[in-house]
């Protein structure tokens, strides 16, 4: 992948010392360092579709950055230069490598100065296989990013320019075309001039300042469908350019576009731009300002892509309107209108359904996200190979969620209308966006966004432990509450969590908790007496866990979506309600260490609730060595298990579970489910016995034990005719126990007074052959 300047970086660095005396060389100086663009005129005076090339000029009016500046430089690639001018003065010792125009100035400028520069240029664009320049059939059009090209900016693909996030100009682009074809910009359409000769000049304006790569240009034959919206402040205009055979498809498409307007003037402030504008294209989207380029494929005449028209909608607010200033940062493009697109279904459908997709969107981010991008990144330093990845988007918007939940509906939706309102075209930083969050709402947003932005990985919170001491007509209630982390070890500090509080009749109170550090504690006052508390009941917050909540009435199996837990109720006369959190975090540890046993340390489960006077169930609960438990089970050597406590303040246990499934994949079966936590641990066994009556003996479901492991005894049932005796070894091969079974269906092996660990049940024949052997776990 190329990088910015592929030139001598030192030699460049000697060639701009003289700019500027305060200057302090970089390791990478790029064209914006020194100059800045006020305005494009782009002039496409020919674009060829059978060639796939194009022949134009760009004039950029330039403020100077530094004094003394005496050279200009510009980025352009692939395209070749015919002439230069300066303030229409010909430049003759211009240079164009390593998609640079270098060009020699013969008196120096200085930042009270402007300079207007023109460059004629022609040749086949770039394109990727996402952004750059396209040419489609009878039909061209650009993309302002490129995803696998870095750096990502592309509006250098088809005019000269200052190619990054920061740089922010006003535009006008000229497109001349045979006059049976349109072209489309971005702004407002200020003019079509006939030329006379069979060739229309299409004129767009975009007053508003914006990076390079979000202007653009599509041509083409397309037909206009359009529409006005009513805004908060004025009428605006709404432009569909698609091609003829699509125009019947708009309404069906677009159906609920005045609604989501609504909604984000109503939340987000409001639209601050000439028109919304979509343009029908062969690949898409992309958020280019006031012309959007969407997919032919995606405009079906129904709903299909509601969420795709009003992801790249949002970004009129998010991302054109403020922009991050890096790509490393583009969680405040892509995590808010990822956020945005799942957000207007809440409002305009159900909270039930927004609920599913961000549940479904976090589950993804907490089990694949740091396995598709090699690690746990801030969100304000995601490496640029991963710029529009999962971290930028789908955790960006969980992210945004969080911060919704952390500072209150009404305080929230304020605090982004003053936020765009107060960066209003500017490219921004975290840091940025954390000092306008604090400005307007009187909150120290540090802690928040040291916590979620500035730190890879999530924060997990859980409840310790509650206490309550009544009170008439109220309780005293204390929570214990507790945070760990899923990626690399950060403790945040100013956390705000949510509880609800739940007595036996169904009765709640829904409050917040503050705490910084580990552990925290807060006491409420509570109208009722609680029998449980939750956290984060509504999944709101979006830390390192899935939850899912469920009313159960019936009898049968019942899944919580997304936590790798099921739950099978046998038995139930009324209803229960029934919370399950898969935890991404590391369970509790021994308070003595086991040998030979460990613990899961990336995730455990906690499932809790409110149930009736008889409830019977068995729980599932999902094990993989190939994504969830890599971490845990090493080998075939290690024997998964599961352990109980009631609370976080007891000892785990072990309980009577049955597997289905082999020792890397399968399901772990917990008879008698009772409320409380549950991790999977395994034990280590390596038999390595030369005794070839241990070593060779394979298991082949001869017999089997339960409950193991079993802190008491043990029963064993037996398959096979041919089996006459049961023998008991410890891992060093010492026989512990010799039981004859004489036809028997099965027993009872009580282990009496040895030591806890694993031993070795070895079922032999009538010539003292092994039959099967199995690994039982003694644990008091």
């Amino acid at each position: 992948m190329k990088k910015r300047i592929q030139s001598n970086v030192i030699g460049l660095m000697l060639m701009l010392a003289s700019l500027c005396s305060a200057y302090v060389a970089r390791a990478e100086i790029t064209p914006g360092d020194t100059i800045h663009a006020v305005n494009y005129l782009i002039d496409l005076q020919e674009i060829d579709m059978g060639a796939q090339t194009i022949s134009a000029h760009t004039t950029i009016r330039l403020v100077p950055l530094v004094n003394d500046l005496d050279i200009i430089q510009l980025q352009l690639m692939q395209l070749t230069v015919d002439s230069v001018f300066v303030e229409q003065v010909k430049v003759n010792n211009f240079t164009h490598a390593d998609e640079i125009i270098t060009i020699p100035l013969t008196s120096p400028i200085s930042t009270s100065d402007t300079i207007d520069v023109e460059v004629y240029y022609h040749g086949q664009p770039f394109h990727e296989s996402w952004g750059g320049f396209h040419y489609s059939g009878s039909y061209a059009f650009n993309l302002g990013v490129g995803i696998s090209w870095i750096p990502h900016n592309l509006g250098q693909a088809w005019f000269p320019c200052i190619d990054d996030f920061t740089d922010r100009a006003s535009y006008e682009v000229r497109v001349t075309l045979d006059e049976d074809l349109t072209a489309v910009g971005g702004g407002y359409l200020a003019s079509v001039t006939n030329n006379g000769n069979g060739t229309v000049t299409f004129q767009w304006i975009i007053d508003n300042p914006i990076p390079t790569y979000l202007v653009s240009v599509a041509v083409g034959d397309y037909a206009l469908v359009e529409d006005t919206y009513s805004g908060i402040e004025n009428d605006i205009p709404i432009t569909y350019y698609v091609r003829p055979i699509d125009t019947v498809k708009i309404p069906g498409s677009f159906q609920r576009m005045h609604e989501v307007l609504a909604l984000f003037e109503e939340k987000f402030g409001a639209y601050d731009w000439p028109r919304v504008g979509y343009v029908g294209t062969a690949i898409g989207a992309m958020e280019h300002a006031t012309n959007i380029a969407y997919p032919n494929s995606c405009i079906t005449g129904n709903s299909s892509y509601e969420w795709l028209y009003t992801h790249e909608l949002s970004h009129m607010w998010f991302g054109d309107k403020v922009t991050c200033s890096s790509a490393e940062e583009m969680w405040i493009n892509e995590g808010w209108a990822t956020f945005c697109q799942n957000y207007y279904v809440e409002v305009l459908d159900d909270p039930a359904t927004f609920k599913i997709q961000m549940r479904n969107m976090h589950s993804d981010v907490l089990m694949s996200c740091h396995t598709e991008e090699n690690g746990y990144h801030p969100l304000n330093n995601i490496p640029q190979e991963y710029t529009y990845g999962t971290s930028a988007y789908d955790k960006g918007a969980t992210v945004v969620q969080a911060l919704r939940a952390y500072l209150g509906e009404d305080v929230f939706f304020d605090a982004c209308k003053a936020y765009l309102e107060d960066l209003a075209f500017t490219s921004l930083s975290s840091y940025d966006m954390e000092a306008t969050f604090t400005a307007n709402t009187g909150i120290d947003m540090s802690g928040f966004f040291n916590n979620w932005v500035y730190h890879g990985g999530t924060p997990h919170y859980s409840i310790d432990s509650f206490n309550v001491v009544p009170q008439k007509g109220a309780s005293e209630v204390t929570v214990y509450v507790k945070q760990k982390r899923k990626g690399p070890a950060f403790t945040g500090d100013e956390n705000i969590m949510e509880v609800t509080f739940m007595s036996d009749t169904w009765d709640s109170f829904t409050d917040t908790i503050h705490f910084s550090g580990t552990t925290g504690h807060s006491t409420k006052i509570v109208a009722f007496l609680p029998e449980e508390v939750f956290i984060d009941l509504e999944e709101r917050y979006f830390d390192a866990t899935i939850d899912y909540y469920k009313v159960i009435t019936e009898t049968g199996e019942h899944n919580f979506s997304k936590t790798n837990f099921m739950l099978d109720v046998i038995e139930i006369t009324d209803s229960a309600f029934i919370q399950a959190t898969h935890n991404f975090a590391p369970a509790d540890t021994f308070a003595v260490p086991v040998p030979e046993l460990r613990l899961s340390d990336y995730r455990y489960w906690t499932i809790k609730g409110l149930l009736p006077e008889t409830f019977t169930a068995k729980g599932r609960f999902f094990y993989s060595k190939s994504n969830l438990d890599n971490t845990l089970i090493l080998s075939e050597t290690d024997s998964i298990v599961i352990f109980y406590r009631k609370n976080a303040g007891m000892e785990w246990e072990p309980v009577n579970f049955t597997t289905l499934g082999n020792w890397s994949i399968g399901y772990i079966y917990v008879e008698n489910m009772q409320m409380g936590d549950y991790t999977l641990g395994v034990w280590d066994i390596s038999v390595g016995n030369e005794d070839d009556q241990l070593s060779d003996a394979e298991s082949n479901a001869s017999f089997y034990v339960y409950p193991n492991p079993s802190s008491g005894k043990f029963n064993f049932t037996f398959d096979n005719e041919d089996a006459v005796q049961l023998e008991i070894y410890s891992l060093s091969g010492e026989l512990i126990e010799q039981i004859t079974i004489d036809n028997k269906k099965e027993l009872q092996w009580e282990p009496g007074n040895i030591a806890y660990g694993t031993y070795i049940a070895v079922l032999r024949g009538k010539s003292r052959q092994a039959i099967s052997t199995e690994k039982i776990i003694y644990f008091k």
